[in-house]
C-alpha cells in the first residue's frame, strides 16, 4: 500500500502560512517485532537510524535478563547484532536509553555499579563491530543518581543526564557532557532545583548543548523552559521560554539541535500547547547561537491530546515529529508527521498501512535518515500489543522525495535564475540548507547540474 502525503498550512506565530507544496510518496517497508518478547517491555521505546543501520531500544527487563540495544539492517529489515553491557545485570538497567550518531552508539545502565556506588554508568559501542569502546562514569559518584536516564552524541561528544544527582545533600538534577575519545568530563550543568525536570530532554551539535526542563513554572505551571549551553565556555547562553507559553505545555519536553539552511536551531517540542484545543501539541524554532524565537509550527489537523511534539528528529532540511496520542475515532493510535524545516509546510500525518491496536503509541520514538531524493523512517510504537501486553512494536517507511521540487529554492514555483544564484552564492561547505540538493554537505557540481536539469515550472516535473 502506498499512501500520499499531501500538502497542509503551517500555523505560525503569525499566523497560518500558506506554505511550499510537500507531496513526499510514503510506504511501509516493514514491520519489526522483538525476537524474544514480553509483556512490559516497551520495545521501541528509543529509535536511530544512520547509513541503514537501525537501532532500538526497549525500557523494561525481566527478572531473568537485562534489555540489549538491538540493531537492524534496514534494507533486509532483520536483526543484525544486540548491545549488551559488559558485566550488567539485570539490577543495573542496562539498555534503557540510547543514542546513535556517526557510527557510534550511547547505552546507559542507570544503576549500575561503579565500584561501591550504585550510580549508574553509560557505555560506547562501535555500530559496525559492535565492539564495546569505552565506559563513561561521572567524576562525582552519588548513590541512585540514575547517571544515564538520558543520553545523546554529537562528533566526539557525549551528553549524559543524572535526575538525582546532589549538590550539598539535596537532588539536583544535573547535565554531564564528555569528551568521548578520552573519557573526560569537561562539563557538568545544573540549575540549582529538582522541580523542573531539567534534563528530561539533552541534545548536543558541535560545541551547544541543549537542555529540556518542561516542568519549569517560570511563565506558568509546568509551562516548561530549554536552556542553551556554550560548550567552549561553559556558560549558558540563554533560558528558552516559549514566547506565547501556557500552564502545562511542558515546552522543552523534546529537543533537538540542527543545522539547517545554514544555520543552528534549537526545535523544542511543546506536546501540551493548547493552540488547537488542550494538548494538540507544538513545535517551536529558536536561533541556537542567540536564544532568539524564530517560529513554531503545528498541523492544521491538530486535535485535542494528540500532543503533537513529542518527538522530533531531524536529517537535513526535512523531520519527522510524532503525535503519539492521536486518536482514530474512539481509539488511541498515535501518528506522525514529514516536515520540511525550511519552508516549515507540515504532511498529512501517516500511519501504519495495517489497522494500529488501541494505545500502541505509533510515534513513542523517531528517526530519520534522508539521502537526496529517498528518505527512511523509523517509528516506535512502545505499546504495541501484539507480543504481549505494551510489548512494543517499531516500523520502517520510505519516503520517496523526487515530487517536491527541491530545486526551486527560493520558493517561486519555478527553477530558474534566482535558484541558480543560490547555488552559486552558497557554493561549498553548507549543512543542511537548501541549495544542497543532493545532501552531501557541500553545495557543488552536482547541485548546479539538477537545477539546470529541471529548470522551468515545479508543476511541469
Amino acid at each position: 500500500m502506498v499512501l500520499r502525503a499531501l500538502l497542509l498550512s503551517v500555523t505560525t506565530i503569525s499566523g497560518t502560512l500558506a506554505a511550499a507544496d510537500l507531496t513526499p510518496v510514503v510506504s511501509q517497508r516493514c514491520y519489526i517485532l522483538e525476537a524474544e518478547p514480553d509483556n512490559y517491555h516497551r520495545f521501541g521505546a528509543f529509535v536511530a537510524i544512520e547509513n541503514d543501520i537501525v537501532m532500538i531500544g526497549r525500557t523494561h527487563e525481566t527478572s531473568l535478563d537485562h534489555a540489549p540495544v538491538y540493531l537492524y539492517d534496514a534494507a533486509l529489515c532483520e536483526e543484525q547484532s544486540r548491545l549488551l553491557g559488559e558485566g550488567t545485570d539485570a539490577d543495573d538497567r542496562f539498555g534503557r536509553r540510547g543514542a546513535m550518531a556517526h557510527g557510534t552508539v550511547i547505552a546507559s545502565a542507570e544503576r549500575d555499579h561503579v565500584g561501591t556506588v550504585r550510580s549508574g554508568s553509560v557505555r560506547l559501542f562501535d555500530v559496525s563491530s559492535g565492539d564495546e569502546l569505552a565506559t563513561l562514569v561521572p567524576e562525582t559518584l552519588d548513590e541512585d543518581m540514575m547517571f544515564g536516564h538520558s543520553v545523546g552524541l554529537s562528533d566526539n561528544l557525549a551528553i549524559v543526564t543524572a535526575p538525582f544527582a546532589r549538590e550539598d545533600s539535596l537532588v539536583v538534577p544535573a547535565v554531564f557532557v564528555f569528551d568521548m575519545k578520552s573519557g573526560q568530563q569537561l562539563h557538568r550543568f545544573s540549575v540549582g532545583s529538582n522541580s523542573t525536570h531539567f534534563g528530561a530532554s539533552i541534545a548536543i551539535h558541535g560545541q551547544i548543548a541543549l537542555v529540556g526542563a518542561p516542568r519549569d513554572s517560570t511563565r506558568g505551571e509546568f509551562a516548561g523552559a530549554a536552556h542553551l549551553y556554550d560548550l567552549t565556555t561553559g556558560l549558558e547562553i540563554a533560558k528558552l521560554l516559549a514566547s506565547d507559553s501556557q500552564t502545562l505545555d511542558a515546552f522543552g519536553s523534546t529537543v533537538v539541535l540542527a543545522e539547517v539552511n545554514g544555520s543552528l536551531r534549537a526545535y523544542i517540542g511543546a506536546p501540551g500547547d493548547r493552540d488547537h484545543g488542550f494538548a494538540t501539541g507544538a513545535v517551536y524554532v529558536f536561533d541556537a547561537l542567540t536564544g532568539a524565537e524564530r517560529s513554531k509550527f503545528v498541523p492544521a489537523t491538530a486535535d485535542l491530546g494528540d500532543e503533537f511534539g513529542s518527538e522530533i528528529a531531524i536529517d537535513g532540511r526535512y523531520a519527522v515529529v510524532s503525535a503519539p496520542r492521536t486518536h482514530i475515532g474512539p481509539l488511541l493510535h498515535g501518528q506522525a508527521y514529514f516536515v520540511d524545516l525550511i519552508t516549515e509546510a507540515i504532511s498529512l500525518p501517516f500511519q501504519p498501512e495495517s489497522e494500529i491496536l488501541h494505545h500502541a503509541e505509533f510515534g513513542s520514538a523517531v528517526g530519520l535518515d534522508v539521502r537526496g531524493n529517498h528518505a527512511i523512517a523509523v517509528i516506535g510504537a512502545a505499546g504495541d500489543p501484539t507480543n504481549g501486553l505494551i510489548s512494543g512494536a517499531a516500523y520502517l517507511f520510505d519516503f520517496d522525495l523526487t515530487g517536491l521540487c527541491r530545486s526551486d529554492i527560493d520558493a517561486s514555483g519555478e527553477t530558474g535564475l534566482g535558484d541558480l544564484l543560490q547555488i552559486l552564492s552558497t557554493w561549498g561547505p553548507c549543512g543542511g540548507c537548501a541549495p544542497d540538493l543532493d545532501d552531501d554537505g557541500t553545495v557543488g557540481l552536482s547541485d548546479l547540474l539538477q537545477v539546470l536539469a529541471l529548470w522551468g515550472p515545479c508543476s511541469s516535473k
